[in-house]
């Protein structure tokens, strides 16, 4: 069956007295706690920062939250677990223990296009006319990192997690977009 989905684009336009000079700049905060974890340098020589949300509902009687490991952690972490969240306050879903995977690195001026080059292609890749190859130098110099990031995880990142927290060690998942979504898959 085919399903048609309508949508509107609506413009707003804001009234003269909504103008710059009574509008308030605020941060935002998601609606949920994430702690962060800066683990000790790994065996691949790259310091990670876990970013930890905790199941939004107490487990039932018997049940352990289910851990969803999010690469690309400060740009995924946030969407996944607020589209995660309705499903969870309702229990179509079991609680999960949201884990994003990212740099120590990232906010101090470090390209994470390095970071997610390295750690996400399965093998090396250099283009053999880089002045014409439609990709840039970051998108593949240090590739091929992917099989040590996924060593890291299972020894390192995996074990702290569990050993920190009450999950389910049997049920666990990965996801990621672009190059994470190489990974993952």
């Amino acid at each position: 069956m085919r399903k048609t989905f309508l949508v509107w684009l609506a413009v707003l336009t804001l009234p003269a007295s909504a103008s710059a000079q009574n509008v308030t700049e605020r941060s935002w905060t998601p609606p949920f706690d994430v702690r962060t974890y800066d683990l000790p340098v790994s065996s691949n020589g790259v310091g990670y920062r876990l970013f930890v949300r905790e199941p939004l509902v107490e487990p039932r009687d018997g049940e352990r939250p289910i851990t969803v490991y999010v690469l690309d952690a400060l740009w995924n972490l946030p969407a996944v677990a607020a589209l995660h969240s309705n499903v969870e306050f309702l229990r179509k879903m079991p609680p999960i223990v949201f884990v994003g995977v990212g740099y120590q690195n990232e906010n101090e001026g470090f390209r994470r296009e390095a970071n997610r080059t390295r750690d996400y292609t399965p093998t090396t890749f250099e283009p053999s006319d880089p002045e014409t190859h439609f990709l840039r130098p970051r998108d593949y110099e240090g590739s091929g990192g992917a099989q040590a990031f996924l060593d890291v995880l299972r020894d390192e990142v995996i074990p702290f997690v569990e050993d920190r927290f009450d999950v389910d060690s049997e049920t666990r998942g990965i996801v990621g977009k672009s190059m994470g979504g190489l990974l993952a898959t």
